[in-house]
């Protein structure tokens, strides 16, 4: 190595040594400690946290407002999160009422065209075996009687086989209901209105139109029920109605 002019010898070597430190490391941070997360944050272009300074330092609180502003509030942010804040209704399969012809229980072939000139029906699909069914349907035997002479009335279609057909009269009987109840043991009417389940169940209004869809029953549906049909009715609340003179 050619000597620094005009510098004594051991002057020279302290010189030098800086020079020697600084290869020394950038050999060590080439070849050794790969593995060291302070080397690695050293090699990387842009530290986590210099950055995250940097997003803080530039964000400015008009984005925050406009981001707040695009995303969707109230029932719309629900159904985007797939959380909704009560059960969801169902959608009836139908969205007009076919018409249709069946038998009652005497033998007599009634048809639901005639039955909604006098006013709205409830068409419900049951069974005798089905416990919600039998659950439900006294329920709509007194709903049938409170509005018949309005011109409401209650449709029951059975949708018992042919092997057990022969118990919805004694069924009916024994429970000395008076809506209407119709047999369909091929289930043709039910493959009509696409039911699916027991007891299912369809407000049509005079113009065929779905009012109001149900799967199965729960104690208490039949109070909303209720509203509905005194509304088909032109009826109001019942508490407004139940104090007028008859």
């Amino acid at each position: 190595m050619k000597p620094f002019p005009g510098v004594a010898g051991e002057d020279r070597i302290s010189a030098i040594s800086p020079l020697r430190d600084v290869e020394a490391r950038r050999t060590e941070s080439k070849n050794a400690g790969k593995g060291s997360p302070e080397l690695k944050a050293i090699r990387s272009p842009i530290a986590p946290w210099p950055l995250l300074a940097l997003i803080v330092a530039t964000w400015s609180p008009g984005q925050a407002q406009e981001i707040q502003a695009s995303a969707p509030a109230g029932p719309e942010a629900a159904l985007a999160s797939g959380e909704t804040a009560g059960k969801p209704a169902k959608e009836s399969p139908v969205l007009k009422a076919p018409d249709f012809t069946a038998k009652d229980l005497q033998g007599k072939e009634v048809k639901a065209s005639e039955l909604l000139k006098k006013g709205p029906i409830l068409v419900d699909f049951w069974t005798t075996w089905c416990g919600p069914c039998k659950r439900e349907m006294p329920e709509l035997d007194k709903l049938h009687k409170k509005y018949r002479d309005r011109g409401f009335s209650v449709v029951a279609i059975s949708q018992d086989e042919p092997r057990t057909v022969q118990k919805v009269k004694p069924y009916v009987d024994s429970n000395k209901f008076q809506f209407l109840v119709l047999t369909d043991p091929s289930k043709s009417i039910g493959n009509l209105f696409n039911v699916r389940q027991y007891p299912t169940s369809f407000l049509i209004a005079q113009d065929r139109k779905i009012v109001h869809f149900a799967e199965s029953y729960l104690p208490g549906d039949e109070k909303k029920l209720e509203e509905l049909v005194r509304g088909l009715l032109g009826l109001g609340a019942e508490s407004e109605t139940s104090g007028s003179p008859k």
